[in-house]
């Protein structure tokens, strides 16, 4: 239930959530009067989530993003079995009708078993699905050790993980870069230009926007983009519009 109510806070007005679990669950009336608060549906339907038939009855193949999430409280939920019936969901997915689709959904879920990932990558592949995987044991376990190492850092994961705190964002470089490099965005968006940059100029910019810079997202076209953390001020990037600025702050 919080984790509908932090979707429901950043969703535009008009949009609508519906949820599918295989056993039924009643309404919690704190989020269904949290999502109305924020002009967004929220539907509840029971059924089995590997059921294509079913994935089709809810409007699965026409959703902007699918998320899926598992009962970590069910004692039938070992990491293989939730990482196998993802599996199994997103074949189901891959199996709907989207011929009246302009964009497919994107997919979005937690993978418990790092042995298991490049088979969930292979079967969102073969599905034609674009989809962002969060490896659950390694992001839990990770906060977990810094936590331990410094108590005080507990409130700072509540805080950044609060729905009503400062955001951590990944914007388009230009978002950030425009105000001092006008038209950034428009000459630099469907061209192989580049604007050499050092970090201590792009921290500038966030500054001007009220948000604080931690690092990049380097696009990379033939693999998987680069991950840049909290680099030296003084070095230089080459950014391109398809690099993302991650920030702390507001949309």
């Amino acid at each position: 239930e919080k984790t509908l109510r932090e979707i429901a806070e950043v969703l535009p007005k008009g949009s609508k959530i519906t949820t599918l679990q295989d056993k039924k669950v009643a309404v919690d009336p704190e989020t269904a009067s949290y999502c109305e608060s924020k002009n967004v549906g929220l539907q509840h339907m029971e059924g089995d989530t590997m059921d294509r038939d079913k994935l089709e009855e809810i409007g699965a193949a026409k959703s902007d993003c699918i998320v899926c999430l598992f009962d970590s409280s069910a004692a039938s939920n070992t990491e293989d079995t939730t990482d196998s019936e993802l599996i199994t969901t997103i074949q189901a997915l891959g199996q709907m009708n989207f011929q009246k689709v302009v964009k497919r959904p994107r997919l979005v879920s937690m993978v418990h078993s790092r042995q298991t990932l490049k088979l969930i990558k292979g079967a969102t592949e073969e599905a034609g699905l674009v989809a962002d995987f969060i490896l659950a044991n390694e992001l839990e376990s990770g906060a977990l050790v810094q936590v331990l190492m410094d108590p005080d850092l507990e409130k700072v994961f509540n805080e950044v993980l609060s729905p009503n705190s400062k955001e951590l964002l990944s914007l388009q470089s230009g978002k950030v870069l425009d105000q001092d490099y006008p038209g950034f965005s428009a000459d630099y968006l469907y061209t192989d230009k580049r604007l050499k940059v050092s970090f201590q100029q792009i921290q500038t910019c966030a500054r001007r926007n009220g948000q604080i810079a931690i690092g990049l997202i380097l696009d990379n076209p033939m693999g998987e983009d680069k991950v840049v953390l909290i680099p030296e001020m003084q070095t230089e990037f080459e950014l391109g519009a398809q690099d993302r600025v991650v920030v702390i702050g507001d949309f």
